[in-house]
């Protein structure tokens, strides 16, 4: 599996524009399930209920 990642980080810095960034964070599910959002028009936070988006 740690291969299979490691895979996937050097595909993505090889096909960077020149002028591109990225950033990768890998998190647990356990975290993601965790996050906290704010908006300035909510008063009380929300806890994140929207599907995060992976490739």
């Amino acid at each position: 599996m740690a291969r299979l990642v490691l895979n996937r980080y050097e595909l993505i810095g090889s096909n960077l524009p020149a002028a591109g960034k990225v950033d990768i964070i890998t998190i647990t599910d356990k975290q993601y399930e965790n996050i906290v959002s704010y908006k300035a028009a909510e008063k009380t936070p929300k806890k994140q209920q929207e599907q995060l988006l992976l490739f």
